[in-house]
């Protein structure tokens, strides 16, 4: 009898924890949804801003919102480890990051990158510069850099990825990394044979 009135309790304890979890894990996969979709609409909001201007200041405020958003990144930016600034590239009218300072722990720094990992998959940073010193926005040759060019291509002034910024042959690749089929071979072979070179006079 023991036995007969203790499996019907436990099947119903059993139920009871099933159920309750499930519930738990509906309530943090509706939060885990809602929290994407507000990043989305955060990306979205930024990167579709036509104005460069605005475009970057959009950028900026969200990437710093995103990192006051987590304790550990927070802690570090407010005690001055590290700044963050977002400028007009100099060579067209896309965005660059500058990362200025140090982030300890492994898990802070890849909070860090995946944020502004974002923005460079949505297309609207081009490339990331960490500096070591002097102001922000100014690049120094020395300074590591993070673009959105698949090698072996690189990034372009003009915010292009090119296989040679130096040559005319524009095998260039979009915002997302795709190559574009818009190749430019300057086959403007204007060879002036003009023969009156010779001058004759007898």
């Amino acid at each position: 009898m023991k036995n007969g009135s203790i499996r019907p309790a436990l099947a119903l304890v059993v139920y009871g924890v099933l159920l309750l979890s499930l519930a738990c894990g509906t309530a943090q996969n509706t939060s885990q949804n809602q929290g994407n979709s507000k990043t989305a609409a955060t990306l979205n909001s930024a990167c579709d801003e036509p104005n460069i201007g605005l475009k970057v200041t959009k950028i900026q405020d969200n990437i710093i919102k995103q990192i006051m958003d987590d304790p550990e990144l927070k802690a570090q930016y407010q005690a001055g480890r590290f700044g963050i600034s977002v400028a007009k590239g100099s060579g067209g009218d896309f965005a660059e990051v500058f990362i200025k300072g140090e982030v300890s722990g492994r898990n802070e720094f890849e909070d860090l990158v995946g944020i502004i990992d974002d923005y460079m998959t949505k297309g609207c940073v081009f490339q990331v510069y960490t500096i070591r010193s002097g102001p922000s926005s100014i690049r120094d040759p020395n300074d590591f850099e993070w673009s959105i060019c698949e090698y072996p291509m690189v990034a372009c002034p003009t915010g292009e990825c090119k296989a040679d910024c130096g040559t005319a042959t524009n095998t260039s690749m979009n915002t997302n990394g795709y190559p574009n089929s818009n190749v430019n071979v300057n086959a403007n072979s204007n060879v002036n044979a003009n023969s009156n070179s010779v001058n004759r006079n007898r």
